[in-house]
């Protein structure tokens, strides 16, 4: 499991004629590879929960979203397991097929919601319109193997 973290002054995703948005936060792009489980949703979850990823008073990376009392907006992401050594088009065949992959998907979500009450998520599957203002930029990967 791979996660594309995004310190942000805000950010939406717009999908289906939906939007939800937060203000300073976390934008997180979700890839879910092929024998990801439940558990690595849950560890990867509390390593972003917990990892100190703000300013405090004159200290860089100091607090972490949950401390700071932030938002986080998590996008599914499956091109995050894209493979680019050959060709020009690229491969996703690493990334866990939709219907394997949604309930993973949601579980990662309730796991975080759980933890950080402006949780907010774009549709699983669809087209999505991310706007957001990176603070920073601060952009971390995370992974869950």
């Amino acid at each position: 499991m791979l996660a594309l973290v995004q310190r942000v002054k805000r950010a939406e995703v717009s999908s289906n004629g939906k939007k939800s948005s937060i203000g300073e936060g976390l934008v997180v792009y979700i890839g879910i590879n092929k024998g990801d489980t439940k558990r690595q949703a849950e560890v990867l979850a509390s390593k972003i929960i917990h990892a100190r990823l703000f300013d405090w008073e004159d200290k860089s990376f100091e607090k972490s979203v949950k401390e700071m009392n932030f938002g986080v907006l998590l996008i599914s992401q499956f091109t995050l397991y894209a493979d680019t050594k050959r060709g020009r088009r690229p491969d996703f065949g690493r990334a866990m097929k939709a219907t394997e992959a949604k309930p993973l998907y949601c579980y990662f979500c309730e796991k975080m919601r759980s933890e950080i009450s402006e949780t907010k998520s774009g549709d699983f599957q669809s087209h999505m319109d991310v706007e957001y203002i990176n603070d920073g930029p601060v952009s971390v990967i995370f992974e869950e193997n």
